[in-house]
């Protein structure tokens, strides 16, 4: 296996872990809330937006395009964030969960990154 191969198996290795436990935030998202009201759409939906606008920043060429959008994401993961807390009854097990996103969309934006290098 030579270095370049290794590089790319360490890379897929880390964008599916990223992926994984992003995953894992929505499965846990989807059974805290109901998709049947309003709340639950506005959850879900900002959590979209969220990691949408964070995976975008990889794709973004120019220094402005990164800035805004970095701004966007930040703004639309606090008001997820707002909303998860109200969503679960226990507001530290969606803290642990938030976070757990938060380590995904690293490992995911990162990797994004990594592979168009």
């Amino acid at each position: 296996m030579s270095q370049l191969d290794r590089r790319r198996f360490t890379y897929y290795g880390v964008f599916v872990i990223g992926l994984a436990l992003a995953g894992l935030y929505f499965l846990y998202l989807l059974d805290v809330v109901s998709l049947g009201d309003f709340f639950g759409m506005l959850v879900i939906g900002s959590g979209a937006a969220f990691v949408g606008m964070t995976l975008l920043i990889s794709f973004s060429r120019s220094r402005p395009r990164r800035l805004i959008l970095t701004i966007l994401s930040g703004a639309s993961g606090g008001v997820h964030y707002y909303l998860n807390t109200l969503a679960v009854t226990l507001a530290w097990w969606g803290t642990i969960m938030f976070m757990l996103l938060g380590v995904g969309l690293l490992l995911t934006y990162s990797t994004f990154s990594w592979l168009r290098e």
